[in-house]
């Protein structure tokens, strides 16, 4: 728990510098959702750091310029938090007072094969396939299969992805294909209403092995 308030302390501190830009029309209470994006990533078992964290970005002024993304893999839930308003019948924030939803959706997903307009699918908010997307995360958990929002609200559904990408040796095609479908990745998402998209990764091997990057490691 220590590490939320002083990170925290430190967003402070910057945001105190941002000025005028930083900040919302003088007319509102309303935190806005400009960059840059307070991220918090994890799992449930963090779910009181987020609150924690979600808490002091609305009631400290100078965060409220600052976006939440929800955790990265709500479909993981085992306590049906981000779902309990179809327990209820009360219409809740499906994203729980976060800003936006925040699936890894990457392009290659578990479909190990190359198909036509894998982009576009992997991008669609509404569709059930072989990609971690807003479908398995959001309307119909993954893990505990709770039930969330309607297909049609998916797609309002305010989202970003903090990873997508695509290995140019275990995946199929190479370093070619790579570049076609990272470029069409970047169209796709913003066609079907991402708000904001980052490819993992800048070079071959930062975060760890693989070469999903768009730069050889040397």
């Amino acid at each position: 728990m220590q590490a939320i308030p002083a990170l925290l302390a430190a967003i402070v501190a910057v945001a105190a510098q941002c000025g005028s830009a930083c900040a919302d029309d003088a007319d509102t209470d309303t935190p806005a959702t400009a960059i840059p994006v307070l991220d918090f990533l994890g799992s449930l078992g963090v779910v009181a750091k987020v609150d924690q964290g979600y808490n002091y970005r609305n009631y400290v002024p100078a965060l409220w310029y600052l976006g939440v993304r929800n955790l990265r893999d709500g479909g993981s839930e085992v306590q049906n938090l981000i779902t309990r308003h179809k327990q209820t019948g009360v219409k809740v924030d499906i994203l729980d007072g976060d800003d936006y939803a925040n699936p890894h959706n990457y392009v290659i997903g578990n479909c190990h094969v190359y198909v036509d307009n894998m982009a576009r699918q992997a991008a669609a908010p509404r569709l059930n396939g072989c990609w971690d997307g807003t479908f398995g995360e959001y309307h119909l958990t993954w893990m505990k299969h709770y039930d969330g929002p309607e297909l049609d609200e998916l797609r309002s559904l305010p989202r970003v992805t903090t990873e997508t990408g695509w290995d140019s040796v275990s995946d199929p095609g190479g370093e070619d294909v790579q570049g076609k479908v990272l470029t069409n990745t970047y169209l796709d998402q913003y066609a079907e209403g991402w708000s904001y998209t980052f490819i993992y990764e800048l070079g071959n091997g930062e975060g760890g092995g693989g070469n999903q990057g768009l730069f050889h490691a040397d």
